[in-house]
């Protein structure tokens, strides 16, 4: 990515960043001057207190710091609180990273002044992401601990809020179903009820993804994708001709002209052999069949959203990729309203389910701790799946997250995280089990 294309906030930016690793600082070094940010570096605690001050009476302070959580001598968490408690230097908007993130983190570092708070592995998009809210903050002068702080799941949300979905579906009471979910993951979502609204709505918004029913009236979706990227093609073909790049205005093509290609997910009832290969060949980016799957729905919409997003912005990560579960520290252990969902809303079913699955977790566990202790990467991969996804049809996310990580470490064959990643998933275990132990029903 050029530095031309990094907004202006970030590009100018004086940052210092403070680790005790000299790797670490070498990758974020390397990484923040790649987006014209004006990079300083300290290895401590007192150090960086020095180049704070140096940096304010030359009258050209750091706007930015990042500090590491564990550092010898002085930790981030000191650090951060000396200098907010130094009135020379109190407007320097921290942000911590931290290998591992603990329940009460948050509440205590935003306490302590910090306006950003990232657990490691830290995507590329995550810190750019991070950068440009904080720098939001200090563009309008207020003070990080006045606003909610900055984590990854914010960033996750917020993300989130800014993709737009168009729903194509023409059955009332799946358009309602849709929404409902799609809603409930956070996105904003349109509903159209035949291809014709489909491309009537693309003329007026540049939509992010389509969710493509098939079976419409007036036009089904296989008619509406192909006519959809006849539109694209045509849009590309005029941006190409600069001659006639004045017939861009006011056109049907001019939202498809903006957003270029737009992922198009197809959804059918008709789950039947050689319908995929059907809607790939119509011009559709993936299928997923009815009725909706929330996880799976998601999964695609993350997938095609996240492909878009890193066509334009930063994806790789600051860090060697660490296999390790989000922190769940800000969430419940149980969705309870999904999983009541998932029951049919019948209480007295989801009880039995919910029962059982904690009645047979020490056994799972312990056969993971064996695999584990034994290095048995078939093995773990194997039963670390099984439990992913039984605890992901109950919305069980933490230990569905922890899990997922576990069959991670079994299909790379590199246990080197295995037991911390068991121990996450040991804590999510006990949360989970207490949180329905003590559910109010």
């Amino acid at each position: 990515r050029e530095n031309l294309m990094i907004p202006e906030d970030i590009r100018k930016k004086r940052i210092l960043f403070v680790d005790d690793n000299v790797i670490n600082r070498q990758v974020y070094r390397e990484q923040l001057k790649s987006w014209g940010c004006r990079y300083g570096e300290a290895s401590s605690g007192p150090q960086a207190i020095d180049e704070l001050r140096r940096a304010r009476e030359t009258r050209d302070p750091f706007e930015i710091a990042i500090i590491d959580m564990q550092m010898p001598e002085m930790d981030g968490e000191e650090l951060g609180r000396s200098i907010k408690q130094d009135p020379d230097l109190a407007d320097t908007i921290l942000i911590m990273v931290s290998s591992m993130g603990t329940r009460g983190d948050v509440a205590r570092l935003k306490k302590i002044g910090f306006g950003a708070y990232l657990t490691k592995p830290i995507k590329q998009s995550q810190l750019y992401d991070c950068l440009a809210t904080t720098a939001k903050i200090w563009k309008e002068k207020k003070q990080p601990q006045d606003t909610t702080i900055v984590t990854r799941h914010s960033l996750a949300d917020n993300k989130k809020q800014g993709i737009r979905i168009l729903l194509a579906e023409d059955d009332a009471t799946n358009q309602k179903v849709a929404l409902h979910i799609l809603k409930k993951f956070g996105y904003r979502a349109d509903a159209a009820g035949n291809g014709q609204e489909v491309l009537q709505a693309l003329e007026k918004i540049p939509y992010d993804i389509v969710l493509m029913d098939i079976q419409m009236p007036l036009m089904d979706g296989y008619t509406a994708t192909r006519r959809i990227r006849e539109l694209e093609h045509k849009a590309q073909q005029v941006k190409l001709n600069k001659n006639d790049s004045k017939d861009l205005s006011g056109s049907e093509i001019q939202p498809l002209a903006r957003s270029g290609r737009i992922p198009i997910i197809a959804m059918t009832a008709h789950a039947m052999k050689g319908d995929r290969e059907k809607c790939i060949a119509a011009g559709m980016d993936d299928y997923t069949p009815k009725p909706i799957n929330p996880d799976e729905l998601f999964e695609k919409i993350e997938k095609w959203t996240r492909a878009e997003q890193n066509a334009s912005s930063p994806g790789a990560e600051v860090q060697k990729e660490r296999v390790q579960p989000e922190t769940s520290e800000e969430t419940q252990p149980l969705d309870l309203e999904m999983a009541l969902e998932r029951a049919m809303g019948d209480k007295d079913f989801l009880k039995i389910l919910l029962g059982g699955f904690i009645q047979e977790l020490p056994d799972q566990i312990d056969s993971l701790k064996a695999a584990v202790a034994g290095t048995d990467t078939v093995a773990l991969t194997e039963l670390a799946h099984k439990l992913k996804g039984a605890a992901a049809n109950l919305s069980a996310h933490g230990v569905s997250s922890a899990a997922k990580s576990l069959e991670k470490v079994g299909k790379s064959q590199d246990m080197g995280e295995a037991n911390q990643i068991l121990e996450v998933l040991i804590n999510e275990s006990e949360r989970l089990t207490e949180f329905i132990e003590r559910a109010d029903w």
